[in-house]
């Protein structure tokens, strides 16, 4: 895995109420398999994953892979929490996960931008297709 589940505690965590047990190692398997690799190209996060300590991928695993990662994964366990509890969330509990998947989002384009910026030799752009007048990205 990219991030540890201290990393992510000590990123998007400010509550101690919170600990590593709560953090699943499926929300941080679909956090990296399915947003990270889509925001990086698929070429440069498989070689990120095998190769994390490469110089090269410094600056973009601690400042850009690691937050996104860790508020990734926050926005997919709240969602957990209060939607598929089987009750009606609140209002408050609405705002606060919108906030934290702005945050994530935010920082998913970061991300993404950096990759395309930096000239990452395994960066690939994504495909930009129009189908039935909606953007579609591959």
């Amino acid at each position: 895995m990219l991030i540890t589940k201290q990393e992510i505690l000590d990123t998007a965590y400010i509550s101690t109420s919170f600990t590593v047990d709560n953090i699943l190692d499926s929300a941080i398997i679909t956090a990296q398999m399915t947003y990270a690799r889509e925001a990086m190209s698929a070429p440069l996060y498989d070689d990120l994953v095998a190769n994390p300590t490469t110089p090269e991928y410094a600056e973009l695993l601690s400042d850009y892979v690691k937050p996104f990662l860790a508020f990734a994964i926050k926005s997919i366990l709240f969602y957990q929490q209060i939607y598929e509890s089987g009750t009606t969330p609140s209002v408050d509990e609405k705002l606060v996960y919108s906030e934290i998947f702005l945050i994530a989002k935010s920082k998913y384009n970061l991300l993404q931008q950096y990759c395309s910026q930096m000239g990452f030799s395994k960066y690939t752009q994504p495909q930009r297709i129009i189908k039935s007048g909606f953007l579609i990205s591959k």
